[in-house]
């Protein structure tokens, strides 16, 4: 199972709980490489861009 999460709302510790809770975190929309490398620093599992 997993969660997604709007990128604005992304922080350590939701993600540190969706972990604990057997959750991977999504993230929505990242549209630049300074936004994924942040995001697998973080500890996401997967994201979405608006680009295909």
């Amino acid at each position: 199972m997993y969660v997604t999460v709007l990128l604005n709302f992304t922080i350590k510790l939701l993600i540190k709980r969706a972990h604990k809770n057997g959750l991977k975190v999504h993230v929505f929309t990242l549209n630049s490489q300074e936004e994924v490398k942040e995001m697998k620093k973080m500890g996401v599992d997967g994201g979405f861009n608006n680009n295909p």
